[in-house]
């Protein structure tokens, strides 16, 4: 496992001590151990489901919109059938938690892909979407966003609506101007 790395270790030899309990330890690891790059490169190479909490983890510490956009096509795209609800649940939480995230050109309609993909567990993240989703608005809102951006959630909430959650309200700037007086 010491000379893991993307350039020297073939796909059977990957596929086959991540299927092996020690080794997929072992592995895991060293993964933690890669240079970011190095890791993008398995994550890219390897679907499996033993690296979806790579994929989320990177999604989640996502530092700029460009690779929010890029680790949320891998997190949310890519490995969305493996995710769990616990997987699902820190990705929807680091939606309003992080600016480089929910305010990334290319977010709503990610996230609007994976509510669709994430549906079998919808019972149970009901809350956690209602959350991510109103956590949103209120972000957008408070950076005064203009109605075009506001309309990139449209599809998502959209979904959303007809799965039967919602309603979500964009607040009025005359709310706020009444508030202020």
């Amino acid at each position: 496992m010491e000379s893991c790395s993307p350039e020297t270790t073939s796909d059977g030899a990957f596929l086959a001590a991540l299927s092996i309990e020690p080794l997929r330890e072992a592995l895991t690891c060293r993964l933690c151990e890669l240079e970011d790059s190095d890791l993008v490169t398995i994550l890219e190479r390897f679907r499996r489901p033993e690296l979806s909490e790579f994929a989320v983890s990177r999604f989640v510490k996502s530092r700029s919109f460009r690779s929010a956009e890029a680790n949320a096509r891998l997190a949310l795209r890519r490995f969305a059938i493996f995710l769990t609800p616990t997987q699902i649940r820190q990705a929807l939480q680091a939606v309003p938690e992080n600016n480089q995230i929910w305010d990334a050109g290319d977010m709503p309609t990610i996230l609007a892909g994976f509510f669709r993909t994430a549906q079998r567990h919808l019972d149970f993240l009901k809350p956690d979407w209602i959350e991510m989703m109103r956590g949103v608005i209120a972000n957008e809102h408070r950076m005064r966003t203009s109605l075009e951006i506001q309309r990139r959630w449209d599809g998502l909430i959209q979904s959303m609506y007809t799965a039967g959650l919602g309603p979500f309200e964009w607040p009025s700037d005359d709310a706020d101007d009444e508030r202020n007086e």
